[in-house]
């Protein structure tokens, strides 16, 4: 019987979990101290504005070719390491 009444109470506290009721949420803790809140959608849109302002790293033999700038240091550890 205690078995029964635990496992139920167990679903009832992960339900009320899923559900957000045991704690109140960002916002609500927001609005009730009187701060700003921002969602993660208005996050993820100022995210994506500014990965469109950053043009995006070549991959592959492109990306090498600053390594041949002597004043490249990846360009200095390889001179150093090989001996030239």
């Amino acid at each position: 019987m205690v078995t029964a009444r635990a496992d139920k109470l167990t679903q009832a506290i992960l339900n009320k979990a899923f559900r957000s009721k045991l704690m109140p949420t960002e916002a609500e803790l927001a609005r009730h101290e009187g701060r700003s809140y921002e969602p993660a959608s208005t996050l993820l849109a100022k995210i994506e504005a500014q990965r469109k302002d950053v043009k995006p790293q070549r991959k592959g033999q492109n990306a090498e070719k600053g390594l041949l700038d002597k004043n490249n240091v990846r360009f200095q550890i390889l001179c150093i390491k090989n001996h030239y």
